[in-house]
């Protein structure tokens, strides 16, 4: 680097750049010289923070499957009684399958999972027309 000496990361505590990890954040920060340590701190905070969201929606999908494991939710949620519980819901269950969808968009849950929910409890055919409707109305 124009004959100065290498550059050094300071969170790693005197480690040449070539021998760790955040050569990213020092190109980043190179790249703008006003901030200088700044930028680096910002990236390693973006990443951390990433990896935290990343933590918690494992650790609430796994507190999930062991609050219906342990509660006993798991023994309704059989293909047969969930096609069972919607037949007998007839259009009923369709209505409000299209509001949950609609509701289930606006807080940001992703429609792939009305989708799955929806070929899971009325078939590929009707439950892919019913998901088509709902993703229609929930825009």
């Amino acid at each position: 680097r124009n004959g100065r000496s290498p550059r050094v990361c300071g969170r790693c505590e005197d480690v040449p750049e070539a021998e760790h990890g955040h050569r990213a954040d020092l190109e980043e920060a190179d790249s703008l010289p006003s901030l200088g340590g700044a930028a680096t701190e910002a990236a390693h905070t973006r990443r951390c923070k990433a990896r935290l969201r990343l933590l918690v929606v494992l650790g609430v999908f796994i507190a999930l499957l062991l609050v219906g494991k342990l509660s006993g939710l798991d023994r309704y949620l059989k293909r047969e009684r969930v096609l069972q519980v919607m037949a007998d819901a007839g259009p009923l269950g369709w209505l409000l399958y299209l509001l949950l969808f609609a509701v289930g968009e606006l807080v940001h849950i992703p429609g792939i999972v009305f989708v799955a929910a929806s070929v899971f409890s009325y078939g590929q055919l009707f439950g892919g027309v019913l998901a088509y409707v709902g993703s229609v109305t929930s825009v």
